[in-house]
């Protein structure tokens, strides 16, 4: 049909622009439409494909993120326990120390258990992060204003008594505070 209404018109003179702009759409237009058609086609089925591949990849990411952030929850409160004071006056006090020796001991266990476990921190909340600064803070606070209190030459059963009187006129212990946390979080994440 396309090829006898081109034949008619140029068969019958000079093109008229009229008549050349009516056969230009005549057949441009279906193959415009077929154009439009085809692209919109495309974008859906690259846009459903799209919306496949991330559902996959959040799947295989929450696969492989629970189990680690599990881990970091474990792993800040082994943290909390290993440099609570009762912990450390348990694994480090010895009869024959002087004070600041147990204090320096104490103070450097504390350290290198948060170091050990810095990098947890990005499975973490923020705002347990920060707690779990806090009471980092507040242990090693705790032993240097109770050794510094003390005379040069106290023992270190005399700092672990000082410290233990002081933990008991504490409502609630630095690290249980931490352990309540966790433990609210991990409620609100995984139910």
């Amino acid at each position: 049909m396309d090829e006898l209404l081109l034949s008619t018109i140029l068969a019958s003179g000079p093109v008229q622009s009229q008549d050349f702009a009516f056969v230009l759409l005549y057949i441009l237009g279906p193959s415009m439409l077929v154009l439009i058609t085809a692209q919109f086609m495309f974008k859906k089925h690259t846009d459903a494909n799209l919306r496949m591949f991330q559902a996959e990849i959040l799947k295989s990411n929450t696969q492989t993120i629970t189990p680690l952030k599990l881990q970091a929850y474990e792993r800040m409160a082994l943290f909390l326990e290993r440099s609570s004071i009762p912990s450390l006056i348990e694994n480090y006090a010895k009869g024959n120390q002087s004070a600041k020796a147990f204090s320096l001991i104490a103070s450097n266990v504390i350290r290198e258990e948060y170091n050990h476990n810095v990098s947890q921190q990005i499975y973490l909340s923020s705002q347990l992060w920060s707690l779990i600064k806090i009471i980092k803070d507040q242990h090693l606070q705790m032993l240097q204003n109770t050794s510094s209190s003390l005379p040069e030459n106290a023992t270190s059963g005399a700092l672990c008594q000082k410290l233990i009187e002081y933990l008991q006129t504490m409502e609630i212990q630095p690290q249980d505070r931490g352990l309540t946390f966790i433990k609210s979080e991990l409620a609100l994440l995984f139910g």
